[in-house]
This record gives structure tokens, C-alpha cells and sequence, in this order.
């Protein structure tokens, strides 16, 4: 019974949001102030259920339109329920749409949080379907020297081996010593020795 209760609020939930998604989705005479009133009010009908619902195919449409529109205070609170939960949302296959919309916004407004958003994760998300191609988004999004900090990362001390000796102040003999050291593990590593 309990069940039945719980899906039956869900589909309430998603109801209200996906008709408040098709006010300022359809209208196309609709102003911006309206839009972000329909927009919030999709937002504040899902507030508290946003990471589950995103997970759903519907309401991740209706949660990626009105993070688009909303005014700056409704998606403020939407991040901040959303922000925690990112790695996790990025694993989905409705919620990783959500999580590059995020991504996106907070490129433009919030390069702080955008930096930290899903900083040591980089090896983790690319081991999943849905979630590389959020990484790749992110990839592009941040700057040169958090790319570096992907790619170390993600490669850890073979990256520091065999990247660019320049950029780390070694000079070229340095360079090929460090290499010509590592090079024996980790060709045994590769050949499972």
C-alpha cells in the first residue's frame, strides 16, 4: 500500500512539472518574465525530489528546460540540491543531460564551482557509459591548467613521465633519464609480468 501511495505521488509530481514544462516549452508568445515564472514553479513542484526525478526521462527534459530559464534564485536552489549529487547523476542515462546543463551554466556564472563541481573523479566518471561523455563535456568547458589536472589524474605518474618536461621545468637530458627509468616497469606492468 505504501508503494502505491509513494508512485502515486511520483506521478502527481511529474504531472504538475510536465504541464508547467509545456506552458513556457509551447508558448512561443510567452514573455522571458513568464517563462521564468512557469520555469520556477516546475522547479520549486520537483524541489526536494530533483536528484530522483532527473533520473527519469520526462522530468529530465522538464529539469534541463527550466534550469534554462528559471530566474537566478529558483536554479540557485536547484544547484545547491543538485551539486552533491553530480558524480551521481552523471552515471544516468536521463540524469548525465542534466548534469552538462549544469555544467554549462556554471561555466558562464560560476567558474568556482565549476572547478570543484567533480574535481578526483575524472577516472571514476570515465569508466561509464553516460558519465565520459560528461567528462569530455567538462574537458572542454574548464581551462588549460585544470585539463592538466584531469590528465594527471586520470594517468597519474606516467602522465608526469612522459609529458612536457618543458612546462615542468626539466630540462631535455632530465627528461629522457626520468623516461629511459620508468620505461622497463612499465612496459613488465603492460605485459602483466
Amino acid at each position: 500500500e505504501g508503494r502505491r501511495s509513494h508512485k502515486a505521488a511520483v506521478k502527481a509530481v511529474t504531472k504538475d512539472a510536465v504541464l508547467l514544462w509545456e506552458k513556457f516549452r509551447s508558448d512561443k508568445k510567452l514573455t522571458a518574465e513568464d517563462r521564468a515564472r512557469h520555469a520556477d514553479a516546475a522547479l520549486s513542484a520537483l524541489k526536494g525530489q530533483l536528484v530522483a526525478r532527473c533520473m527519469d526521462a520526462k522530468t529530465s527534459r522538464v529539469t534541463q528546460a527550466a534550469i534554462k530559464c528559471a530566474g537566478d534564485d529558483a536554479r540557485k536552489e536547484a544547484f545547491e540540491e543538485l551539486l552533491p549529487h553530480l558524480a551521481e547523476l552523471a552515471k544516468g542515462r536521463h540524469g548525465h543531460f542534466v548534469v552538462k546543463r549544469v555544467l554549462d551554466y556554471l561555466e558562464r556564472h560560476d567558474g568556482k564551482a565549476l572547478d570543484k563541481a567533480l574535481r578526483r573523479k575524472t577516472a571514476f566518471l570515465l569508466r561509464q557509459q553516460y558519465s565520459a561523455d560528461v567528462v569530455d563535456h567538462l574537458y572542454h568547458l574548464v581551462s588549460a591548467t585544470r585539463r592538466r589536472e584531469m590528465l594527471l589524474e586520470l594517468f597519474g605518474k606516467e602522465f608526469v613521465v612522459f609529458g612536457d618536461e618543458a612546462a615542468r621545468g626539466v630540462s631535455e637530458g632530465e627528461g629522457e633519464a626520468a623516461r629511459e627509468a620508468v620505461l622497463p616497469r612499465l612496459l613488465a606492468k603492460a605485459s602483466g609480468a
